[in-house]
């Protein structure tokens, strides 16, 4: 839940600074970051576990 409130505000302050404009590219960036850390992150990419954003060291690996 924090992570949704916290991406509406910030979408709201896009919209507030550049308009409809300002929240695609907002959006479009999270969205390739979001895709840039998943690659990176991938098991058997990472040369050490301590290259990795913490985001990534959960239980799942």
């Amino acid at each position: 839940m924090g992570r949704a409130f916290s991406g509406l505000v910030l979408c709201l302050v896009a919209y507030d600074a550049k308009g409809v404009v300002g929240v695609g590219v907002f959006l479009g960036v999270t969205f390739i970051l979001g895709k840039v850390e998943a690659t990176t992150c991938r098991r058997g990419w990472r040369p050490s576990p301590s290259s990795c954003p913490a985001s990534c060291s959960s239980s799942r690996w």
